[in-house]
């Protein structure tokens, strides 16, 4: 049956192949991200208020599909009762725009934290939407209208530089470039843990969890998609270690998956850190993950690198770190 109501408002959630194979409650507690704990949002499915093309869902077990239209009926202003569950607010406005370079053919943007780049199955501002809005003639770019020019991505709560084809020219160079693996990208991340080597690698494929949907994990041989990470210490502190990370190939969550499989998983980071035993470094309100370069080769044959300086949210949780644990055996 199709849920709705004249006293409640819903919400249509389109499943996406990232969230194929996830369990129902899952799924909505991911991309609601309101005020319910995944408590209520099992009980608003039981009681009816969850349907899946129309039809009435009543277990939080069921396993979605890509493509599937999900309708959640919501009490108004986002009030939790016995209607719905609650929704998170979506009238934000379009996030602005730090632009690092720009040219007839590229943009770069240094991208803020909290901010997804392209529009998911949760309903929020992106960066999709305000590069339209300052670029309107990206919607003929590229091969998904709701990635306009968008060849990569970072993290939600990922910040740091990102490359922006402005022509469809540039967007197939790009999609080449990255596809054959010639663009090199560097990260800083500042992980749990004292790492003693100096450097090391990673290359293990990587799969999502059968036990988190929303998680990815390191696959059995044999199975899940190649990754290849390397690193290099900059700085070591009594509880933290501040690397430079080199993704060698892009694969979701694939720095933090590869980290936290050595031990160190990247300070901050509430999906695979939660278990570590060292304490989060002050004043730090995320995960310390900043895509700090990119260097890609454009097609007169010019080798580019785009830098953007570390987010001044984890410049200052380092700069507190410093102060309060001073780095032990720096790397020069």
């Amino acid at each position: 049956m199709e849920v709705t109501s004249s006293s409640a408002q819903e919400q249509q959630l389109t499943v996406s192949s990232d969230a194929e194979g996830m369990r129902l409650d899952v799924f909505l507690l991911e991309q609601l991200k309101g005020e319910q704990t995944r408590g209520d949002i099992q009980r608003s499915i039981r009681n009816g208020f969850v349907a899946i093309s129309n039809k009435r869902i009543v277990k939080p077990s069921t396993t979605v599909r890509e493509g599937q239209v999900i309708m959640v009926k919501a009490a108004i202003g986002n009030r939790q009762s016995a209607t719905g569950v609650r929704m998170p607010n979506t009238e934000s406005r379009v996030p602005n725009l730090k632009i690092l370079h720009e040219d007839p053919s590229l943009i770069v943007i240094d991208k803020p934290a909290g901010v997804p780049v392209h529009e998911g199955v949760r309903r929020e501002p992106t960066l999709a939407d305000a590069l339209v809005e300052r670029y309107p003639g990206l919607r003929d770019v590229g091969e998904d209208p709701k990635r306009p020019g968008i060849v990569h991505r970072l993290d939600k709560e990922t910040s740091g530089v990102l490359l922006i084809a402005r022509t469809q020219e540039m967007y197939e160079h790009l999609k080449e470039e990255f596809q054959q693996r010639r663009v090199r990208k560097e990260y800083l991340a500042l992980v749990h843990g004292v790492v003693t080597e100096s450097h090391g690698s990673v290359k293990l494929p990587i799969t999502r969890s059968k036990r988190n949907p929303l998680r990815r994990t390191i696959a059995k041989h044999g199975e899940g998609k190649d990754a290849e990470t390397e690193f290099r210490v900059l700085e070591r502190f009594r509880e933290h270690t501040l690397l430079v990370v080199y993704p060698r190939t892009g694969r979701m969550h694939q720095i933090r998956v590869h980290l936290a499989h050595l031990g160190f998983p990247v300070a901050g980071d509430p999906l695979y850190g939660r278990k570590s035993r060292y304490r989060t470094p002050p004043g730090l309100g995320r995960q310390f993950l900043h895509a700090h370069a990119i260097s890609v080769k454009l097609p007169s044959g010019k080798l580019r690198t785009f830098a953007s300086p570390l987010a001044e949210d984890l410049a200052a949780s380092l700069g507190k770190l410093r102060n309060v644990a001073p780095p032990v055996h720096p790397q020069k």
